[in-house]
């Protein structure tokens, strides 16, 4: 019986834009996804029974709520196979915080793929998994590979670019979560936005890697309006200097960029609010994010 284990790494969005809303009801946008050093890891056990999901937090629904039963349901059915998928349980080991923007349920199912191929020894096509992530949701392509990638579309037209330089990353998350739903709800609210047609290309300056803080994220004045902590958060982070400060995603998470380790940790001493936990992770590149996603597999 096979043992793996996978870790599941978060993303950032080192901007966040927001083009209108499209008449299949989901949002167009442009957006940097940037993997990080944060990262779940789940567990696979090979077994003789019905697939079963366990998670160590009690924030993440376990069994067939969970995003990784609708990942091997998707694998399941697209290898061929019929009925519930079987012969494996998952433990889910959750470090990533919930409804924070960070991608930790989507890296979740990236994982799941790779780890579920393996166990039961499934040979896919890089594009053929690729097809599977996105239809189980927007950012779960992004995790197939991370690094440093623009996307567009409704976050799954994806293209590698080169890797962004190291920096270390602040994050700073509220006791509470924002589901993207309410985001882009928020957002329609306050602006209205149809589908404009603006040219994705236009949004981001030749030089924009040595001007991070020119940067910004659409999502996150109608999140603070109805937050305020994380726009006091924004503010009090954006007296720290870093070289960029936002919301990442549809929230809650706030990050902070810095070159110095030590400017990150003292910034995460000085800027704290009630009820918010924070941690200094770092970036993490192409290459890294490939070895931090090998299946470490070990056998009964």
């Amino acid at each position: 019986m096979l043992t793996l284990t996978i870790l599941a790494p978060a993303k950032i969005n080192l901007t966040l834009r927001v083009l209108g809303k499209r008449v299949d009801g989901f949002h167009q946008i442009f957006t940097l996804f940037q993997s990080i050093g944060l990262h779940d890891r789940l567990i696979f056990r090979q077994t003789n029974e019905e697939m079963k999901i366990f998670s160590s937090s009690k924030d993440v629904p376990e069994g067939q709520s969970n995003i990784v039963w609708t990942a091997a349901e998707r694998l399941w059915s697209a290898s061929g196979r019929r009925g519930a998928p079987g012969g494996v349980t998952v433990m889910i080991n959750k470090q990533i915080p919930t409804s924070a923007g960070l991608g930790g349920g989507s890296s979740d199912a990236a994982a799941a793929l790779r780890g579920l191929c393996r166990i039961w020894n499934l040979s896919m096509k890089s594009e053929e998994l690729v097809g599977i992530a996105s239809s189980i949701g927007s950012d779960v392509p992004y995790f197939m590979n991370g690094g440093l990638v623009v996307a567009g579309g409704r976050g799954e037209q994806l293209r590698q670019l080169d890797d962004l330089e190291s920096f270390w990353v602040l994050l700073a998350s509220p006791e509470y979560g924002i589901s993207a739903k309410e985001a882009y709800d928020w957002f329609d609210a306050d602006c209205g936005l149809q589908a404009n047609g603006c040219d994705p290309k236009s949004l981001l300056s030749s030089d924009w890697r040595s001007r991070l803080d020119s940067l910004n994220n659409d999502l996150e004045k109608s999140v603070s309006r109805r937050h305020p902590d994380i726009g006091k958060m924004l503010k009090e982070l954006s007296s720290k200097g870093a070289n960029l400060v936002a919301m990442t995603g549809s929230g809650s998470t706030v990050f902070a960029l810095f070159k110095d380790k030590n400017k990150a940790l003292s910034a995460r001493f000085d800027a704290r609010l009630p009820g918010w936990r924070s941690l200094v992770t770092q970036t993490a590149s192409f290459s890294l994010y490939k070895n931090m996603c090998q299946v470490n597999e070990t056998s009964d």
